[in-house]
């Protein structure tokens, strides 16, 4: 099992020649964020976790009104491609980038508990805290 992380989207450039893009961000086939009004230049917290097996394709979308709405690129990520990542989607005269972060959850194994107290411990580069019954609380960078 892993996770994408979802982390902040940018509009380089929007598709559309007048009004903001209206974006939104599907993931195996499903929305997770969006729409979201998106002009040149601007970037948003996606901040969304969306837990997969082997794979998991990620599509950035416009919403049209008048016709079918524009898929402005799709991307493929594995459970294996672990880390941080920067995705360029510039199909239909568009230009954005998503970061992403793909955390693999069979590799990442929480430390043993010392005792019932909440206990912060650092594997893989990574921050886990983990709370007295011994479920994640959170999962962070350093």
């Amino acid at each position: 099992m892993a996770i994408l992380r979802i982390n902040a989207i940018k509009c380089i450039e929007q598709e559309d020649t007048w009004g903001d893009d209206d974006i939104y961000i599907a993931v195996n086939g499903s929305s997770v964020w969006g729409p979201q009004a998106m002009d040149d230049e601007q970037t948003r917290p996606v901040n969304v976790e969306v837990a997969f097996n082997r794979s998991v394709e990620i599509m950035l979308f416009e919403v049209d009104d008048a016709d079918p709405n524009d898929n402005l690129g799709q991307k493929e990520l594995r459970a294996s491609d672990e880390g941080e990542h920067h995705l360029k989607f510039t199909e239909d005269d568009a230009n954005y980038s998503l970061w992403v972060t793909i955390v693999n959850t069979k590799k990442t194994a929480l430390p043993p508990m010392l005792n019932r107290k909440e206990t912060v411990a650092r594997a893989d580069e990574k921050v886990f805290s983990s709370k007295s019954d011994g479920k994640v609380a959170s999962v962070g960078g350093l």
